[in-house]
């Protein structure tokens, strides 16, 4: 007896679960149909509707002038960013000129050290034949 009550009891949770969503799915997803969106447009707007499309259109306007601020700072960032590499390709260019330059002179001044030395080394010769 008790089993027969416990499957009662079951089957009619089951049947009220069941009852209860068709409820929610037909309520909520019902089309529209044509006389009804007729309706529902030529009804007048209520002001919390008027309210909310004014709101919308703030924030698409607020929406469209951050895109546009932001695209403004984008360009600017870029040609920063173009005359900051043209100054560095001629600091490049200017700094590898200046580095041959000093290359050929360091060349220059170790020749001249070479010969230097050269001389000296001729000149201790001659001062030990002499003595």
């Amino acid at each position: 007896m008790k089993r027969s009550i416990a499957l009662i009891i079951a089957g009619g949770l089951t049947s009220l679960i069941a009852i209860v969503l068709l409820i929610v799915l037909f309520a909520g997803g019902l089309p529209v149909t044509e006389a009804e969106a007729v309706q529902a447009s030529a009804s007048p707007a209520t002001p919390e509707s008027i309210q909310i499309d004014t709101w919308q259109a703030e924030v698409e306007a607020a929406n469209r002038q951050i895109e546009t601020t932001l695209q403004e700072r984008e360009q600017a960032w870029q040609s920063r960013l173009a005359e900051q590499q043209a100054i560095l390709t001629q600091l490049d260019q200017s700094s590898q000129a200046q580095m041959a330059q000093l290359a050929a002179q360091l060349q220059a001044i170790q020749a001249q050290i070479e010969q230097t030395d050269t001389n000296l080394g001729t000149l201790q010769a001659h001062s030990g034949v002499q003595q």
